[in-house]
């Protein structure tokens, strides 16, 4: 638990806090009075000479025997405030350790390393001074760094290719802190933009997309939390991922924050080597999240082009029960009708066309043929050459199977005029239907093929055969069953028995 310090503590207290801060200021001092440093490094370092100034101020402002009674600040909220201005002094002293090394002024390190130390030795004494249970021993000399907060040299090589690149959204109300966040993050390689608060990084998000958002937890307005939980419950939002940044002397918010969505969290100051590493570990789950959506995605338009197929070669209730796990399939109709029709004049024009002239014409003929049968509910079996199959009443079984086929032989065969007449070319269909019992199955392993068998079938392809040219054959099965609305024409006598013409009556 946090304590507030004794105020007979106050004179040691300020002694030891002032000491580390004092070769802050003087460190820098002595690199900015540096004539041969160069320019770029100059405003880092002026940084942290003001955060050593703020930092003083701050410690004899809380820490004065005279005012402290009246103040009684809340020692997290002191922690927090007196810790930001040192975040921001390690912060810039990594960076500028690695623009020395960039620039081969590696004799700036030491200076670098005891301004670093310093910061780091300020922490560690904050921490024992205002975290540590109440009784603890405060002693004279400066302790170890605690894991987490040790000053480390750290090399960002952007040219790692074995770290993963990502687009960041940084969201701090610190400028420091967005400031040295991103510029480390960008010398890691990252595409980073920022946001200064809760409202601007929802703002941000909404308008592009993100691999992983970097979300202090401390802000005005729309702190971290807030934040965090709009973007889970916003679907658009909801699968952005989320590290939290928050001080040490957070825990119990984090958890909060964890079982609430965030993915991670990064204590503040960061250590760098901590940074990424677990920023690697979220941009690789998020990518493999990506790439399983799209390998899901390529799978469901896989599926779909497969049954697009399927059923291009099936009817859609076989379909449905070879998915269903039946692997033969063989079905009984006790009457259904089949239609058999033949393009007459077909042979003699394909010794004139150019074959992908010949298949296109073909094409646009049965292209014609399928969608009048799909629109009458027909099954179409097959096509041979330039012959036609299909079959009313099957696999469904309809009361009204020989009436359909009719309609559909006679809307084949003005198609068929109507084509001819666009392309000015001479042809006419030849059909032949007969009704009765047929066997209807699968057959095949590789290549499906949905077939009829029977007697009712061989006499329909005969019905075709024996047809006249731009006529429309049946037998006597289909004429009796055919019903008013068509005018039938006798033929006489021919090889094959129960023989007639049908024509639509008028």
């Amino acid at each position: 638990m946090s304590h507030s310090p004794d105020p007979s503590d106050f004179s040691r207290i300020r002694h030891d806090l002032r000491t580390p801060v004092n070769h802050i200021i003087g460190y820098s001092e002595l690199l900015l009075e540096d004539n041969s440093l160069p320019t770029e490094f100059r405003d880092d370092l002026q940084r942290i000479h003001t955060g050593g100034r703020a930092l003083l101020g701050l410690v004899k402002d809380y820490f004065d025997d005279e005012h402290f009674a009246q103040k009684r600040p809340d020692t997290h909220r002191m922690y927090h405030e007196l810790r930001t201005p040192v975040n921001h002094i390690v912060g810039y002293t990594e960076l500028l350790t690695d623009l020395a090394e960039d620039h081969g002024l590696t004799h700036l390190h030491e200076d670098f390393a005891k301004i670093g130390e310093a910061a780091t030795t300020w922490l560690t004494l904050m921490e024992e001074y205002l975290l540590a249970p109440p009784g603890t021993h405060i002693g004279t000399q400066p302790v170890a760094p605690p894991p987490g907060i040790r000053y480390m040299v750290t090399r960002d090589d952007a040219s790692d290719t074995s770290v993963l690149k990502g687009r960041l959204l940084v969201v701090d109300d610190d400028p420091s802190n967005r400031d040295m966040l991103s510029r480390r993050l960008t010398r890691m390689g990252h595409t980073v933009e920022t946001a200064a608060s809760g409202a601007g990084a929802l703002q941000k998000l909404r308008a592009s997309q993100f691999d992983t958002v970097l979300l202090d937890l401390v802000m005005p307005g729309l702190d971290g939390y807030q934040v965090l939980t709009r973007i889970r419950s916003e679907a658009g939002l909801a699968d952005v991922r989320v590290i939290m940044l928050s001080a040490l002397d957070q825990e119990q918010n984090i958890a909060r924050c964890i079982e609430a969505g965030a993915d991670d969290f990064i204590a503040k100051p960061f250590n760098y080597v901590i940074l990424r590493a677990r920023l690697a570990s979220s941009l690789e789950k998020k990518f493999l999240r990506d790439r399983e959506r799209q390998y899901l995605a390529q799978i469901q338009s896989e599926r779909e082009k497969s049954e697009r197929l399927l059923l291009n070669v099936l009817p859609q209730s076989i379909a449905d029960r070879l998915k269903g796990g039946e692997t033969m399939i063989a079905d009984h109709f006790e009457n259904a009708t089949v239609l058999f029709a033949d393009l007459v004049g077909f042979t003699p024009l394909s010794r004139s066309l150019q074959a992908l002239a010949l298949v296109e014409l073909l094409n646009t003929i049965f292209t014609r043929f399928d969608s009048l049968a799909a629109e009458l509910g027909l099954e179409k079996i097959k096509t041979i050459g330039d012959a036609y199959m299909v079959v009313a009443g099957v696999p469904t079984p309809r009361e009204d199977h020989v009436r359909t086929a009719a309609i559909l032989a006679i809307q084949m065969r003005r198609a068929l005029q109507d084509i001819a007449t666009e392309e000015g070319i001479s042809l006419n269909l030849r059909v032949g239907l007969h009704s009765g019992p047929v066997i209807a199955g699968i057959i095949g392993r590789n290549k499906f093929t949905y077939d009829l068998w029977g007697d009712t079938v061989n006499i329909a392809s005969r019905m075709e055969s024996s047809s006249l040219s731009g006529e429309i054959h049946l037998s006597s099965a289909v004429a009796d069953q055919l019903g008013d609305g068509f005018c039938l024409i006798s033929r006489g006598s021919v090889p094959i028995n129960l023989d007639n013409a049908i024509e639509e009556r008028e």
